[in-house]
């Protein structure tokens, strides 16, 4: 389960997005040697996918505003919702505006259940690790 928030800014003449993600995952089965049980690898783990969500959706953002040049991720509609009478000054513009939107993602991740087998199969005490 995911959930993403738009948040439009202008400051100073600055248009800014942030990119707010909130993901729930489970872990459907444990192949690596890691004890799913101990809250710190959990910790980690979370922490490994917020960063990998941050670096696809900026991938997905920088390739949009660079290469495609077009706003198939509805910012102008919320620049438009949160900033009428700018938008109107900026809506014949905005494909030239568009690149230069500064983008922050704030990913947020919670693994919620670590799955049913959460030490590794097939592997002794003395494998996996605990921390």
């Amino acid at each position: 389960r995911s959930n993403t928030e738009l948040i439009p800014k202008i400051e100073n003449e600055k248009w800014k997005m942030t990119v707010k993600v909130t993901t729930e995952d489970d872990v459907v089965e444990n192949e690596t040697e890691l004890n799913l049980m101990n809250p710190q690898i959990i910790q980690r783990l979370k922490r490994q996918l917020e960063e990998s969500i941050k670096d696809r959706i900026g991938l997905a953002v920088e390739q949009v505003q660079e290469e495609m040049e077009v706003d198939i991720l509805g910012f102008g509609e919320e620049f438009r919702r949160a900033y009428p009478k700018q938008w109107l000054l900026a809506k014949d513009q905005w494909s030239e505006k568009f690149p230069d939107v500064e983008v922050d993602i704030i990913p947020k991740a919670y693994i919620r259940r670590p799955g049913v087998s959460t030490t590794p199969q097939g592997r002794s005490d003395e494998e996996v690790q605990q921390e």
